[in-house]
């Protein structure tokens, strides 16, 4: 009977789990007029539409506030301007910090398509990373930033996110993508690891992580 009960317990604590989960999932997707009215903006600016572009940026992992409060304001401040060139650099854009044209439209398309920059805009995406593992050093910059948006990847030092070293810690979050996603377990980017990276998927909030599903 008291092993029935626990087995009860634990069923419902799952239950109230996946209705919390879904409860807070939101996608990753504002008015394209929204975004467009900032062309041009940048540091120092001020905007009605700016929190939709923080949180653009904050939904595809290029921005985080200790204070979570100036999600809403509408300053474009210098936390902004680093994202903004962020999301430019990893984009293949003119890093300027300033929400150019090609910035905007580029930021709608993803939005729309819940694309990773630096992933799914490749015609061929990933396609040089098959076969990296722990120790080398390629364009493994992509990677990192989509494992960190998707909850498998964190550094205590933010500028590794920006290198192209396969580390120990990239290994880790490999490894823990793929025993999750019911592959092979073998810290290697191999062909099927890349697949998946580059197919499909939305993006679940649960307070200040993000998954991926």
């Amino acid at each position: 009977m008291t092993a029935m009960n626990s087995q009860s317990s634990k069923a419902f604590i799952v239950i109230i789990l996946l209705l919390h989960l879904i409860s807070m999932s939101v996608s990753v997707s504002f008015n394209s007029d929204s975004l467009r009215s900032l062309e041009g903006l940048s540091k120092g600016q001020a905007h009605q539409a700016i929190p939709d572009l923080k949180d653009f940026l904050r939904g595809f992992g290029y921005l985080n506030y200790m204070d979570k409060s100036k999600f809403n304001d509408d300053y474009y401040d210098e936390d902004l301007e680093s994202a903004v060139k962020l999301f430019q650099k990893f984009s293949g854009l003119e890093v300027i910090g300033m929400l150019d044209s090609s910035t905007i439209e580029l930021m709608i398309y993803h939005s729309d398509s819940l694309l990773i920059p630096g992933i799914d805009s490749d015609p061929d995406p990933l396609h040089s990373l098959e076969g990296l593992s722990k120790g080398q050093a390629h364009q493994v910059i992509p990677v990192k930033h989509y494992l960190r948006l998707f909850g498998y990847l964190k550094y205590m030092d933010k500028s590794r996110f920006n290198d192209n070293y396969y580390d120990e810690d990239l290994e880790s979050a490999v490894k823990l993508f793929q025993k999750i996603s019911n592959l092979e377990v073998t810290g290697m980017l191999d062909s099927s690891t890349i697949k998946l990276m580059t197919s499909s998927r939305c993006l679940l909030y649960v307070g200040d992580h993000i998954y991926g599903i």
